[in-house]
């Protein structure tokens, strides 16, 4: 299909579809259709139209539709607004909601700022360096590209991973405070990633000095995986965190390797209004991390509870993960009323 650009004076909206075959392109700037995953993007000049869009599809019987906030804001908002403002302290909601818009303001910065670099390997797509503030933030020397064996990095520009290291790369940017440091690990092909390619650059993070290791990606049917269980060990006992997605696949976490491996802490999503998000895999058990203080680390199994967001979580066990006294891990379960 013909598609006409958007507007460079307009935020544009994504509007995802979940389908093999869509009955109209509604007036669409873009669209961008992923095959093998049976997924459509429409790419919109504006939020109304977006969301015109998807009501109309809801409609006619089109109920995996939704419109994409991550990319229509972390990808817009923390590029050329956050370059064009280099001292606000946050430009995403999500950083908001998390309290690290505080956390960057200046004093707080100050404060917390520790006596070296922070080093955050993120395996990825790679990355697009011209985009504003990675352009401006710069990124470690240790990057490298594991699909073509080189340092020069840069991002898969087709297919169903196209773009999705640069939007990550954008949001640690805004969430990051300045002297932090991004390790860029391209370990993605235009068809996906190889366990071989993971695996060396799991070793090279950690063989790099990499302080916290970020894996926005996944196997489905993970509990027949294990091909990283000792590398994510290594990682663990030497105080590195691996931060993996627990899947976009609305079903179990445990099925999503390495986000089931217990030394990594597996991440789902909430929307805007803080609810679960229905795109993001779930599970009866969740971990809750804390950062490390004496009151933390006093904490057993017995006699205490969580309670986030109205809700109640009996503590299962308490991991103190081993992070330099950084933080500790209470795996819980939510209790049934």
């Amino acid at each position: 299909a013909k598609t006409r650009s958007a507007s460079a004076d307009e935020a544009p909206a994504y509007l995802h579809v979940l389908c093999d075959r869509l009955p109209d392109h509604f007036g669409a700037a873009r669209v961008l259709h992923y095959a093998a995953y049976d997924e459509f993007i429409l790419v919109f000049t504006d939020l109304t139209q977006a969301a015109a869009a998807r009501d109309t599809l809801i409609a006619q019987g089109f109920a995996r539709c939704w419109i994409d906030e991550a990319l229509a804001h972390t990808c817009e908002e923390t590029t050329d607004e956050a370059a064009a403002q280099p001292d606000r302290a946050a430009h995403s909601w999500g950083a908001e909601v998390m309290g690290l818009d505080a956390f960057r303001s200046s004093n707080a910065v100050q404060k917390h700022t520790a006596d070296r670099r922070v080093t955050v390997a993120v395996l990825d797509t790679g990355a697009d360096l011209t985009v504003d503030v990675l352009r401006a933030r710069g990124v470690s020397k240790h990057s490298f590209d594991f699909v073509n064996r080189t340092k020069k990095i840069t991002d898969v520009t087709r297919g169903a991973s196209a773009g999705h290291g640069t939007r990550v790369a954008t949001l640690l940017d805004d969430l990051l405070p300045g002297e932090a440091e991004l390790m860029l690990l391209r370990v993605f092909a235009e068809d996906g990633a190889t366990q071989r390619d993971v695996r060396l650059a799991l070793q090279y993070a950690l063989e790099h000095g990499a302080d916290v290791i970020n894996m926005s990606m996944g196997w489905d049917q993970g509990e027949h995986y294990s091909f990283l269980d000792d590398v994510l060990l290594r990682a663990y006992n030497e105080g590195v965190p691996v931060i993996c997605a627990a899947g976009n696949s609305s079903i179990s976490a445990a099925t999503e390797y390495p986000a089931n491996n217990e030394h990594t802490i597996a991440v789902s999503a909430v929307n805007r209004s803080l609810n679960y998000d229905q795109r993001s895999n779930y599970g009866s058990k969740i971990d809750f991390t804390v950062r490390y203080c004496n009151a933390s680390a006093a904490v057993t199994s017995t006699g205490y509870r969580i309670i986030f967001k109205e809700e109640t979580y009996n503590i299962l066990g308490v991991d103190h993960m081993n992070y330099k006294n950084k933080a500790v891990k209470f795996l819980c379960q939510k209790v049934s009323r």
